[in-house]
């Protein structure tokens, strides 16, 4: 399973998950802070922060990240939070 974080909500929900180590993470832009981010990577966690081109504002945006993970991850499942 991949994790795609599209809010600091996920992130909070998937954070002992995350932890965990055992899966890959993507993050949308803007949803961690630096500090969040680096304190991620000293953890361990393979993370991968999206760019701008992929921001969960819009669902062209959501589209581009989840086909940009797709391509780094086939065959595997993507866990994202709905929206409310």
């Amino acid at each position: 399973m991949v994790i795609f974080i599209t809010n600091k909500s996920a992130f909070k929900k998937m954070q002992d998950t995350i932890l965990t180590l055992k899966h890959p993470v993507w993050c949308a832009p803007d949803v961690l802070t630096l500090q969040e981010t680096n304190e991620l990577y000293k953890a361990g966690v393979e993370l991968s922060v999206l760019d701008d081109e992929a921001a969960t504002d819009t669902q062209a945006g959501i589209d581009t990240a989840l086909e940009i993970i797709r391509i780094h991850h086939p065959e595997q499942e993507i866990w994202v939070e709905g929206k409310n």
